[in-house]
């Protein structure tokens, strides 16, 4: 939502070409989400979680979304 959101308010929302997700279960990751996975981790939003996982089909925290949303008002609001 956020990525899409970016690209809304016509913020830099471009992913640089030819990057890769850096998050160690990066394969478990669907097609559709690489995208905007690529804004969050490129723009410092989406650290991952503990050893690099980024945990795609776990639930996300209150305090993970915070953290995300906090980032996101920081860098591009």
């Amino acid at each position: 939502m956020l990525y899409r959101f970016a690209r809304f308010i016509k913020a830099d929302a471009d992913t640089e070409a030819g990057s890769e997700l850096s998050y160690s279960d990066a394969s478990a990751i669907d097609a559709w989400a690489e995208q905007a996975l690529l804004y969050g981790q490129n723009n410092g939003l989406i650290a991952g979680r503990q050893n690099g996982a980024f945990a795609p089909k776990e639930t996300a925290t209150r305090a993970e979304v915070a953290v995300i949303l906090k980032r996101f008002i920081e860098t591009v609001v």
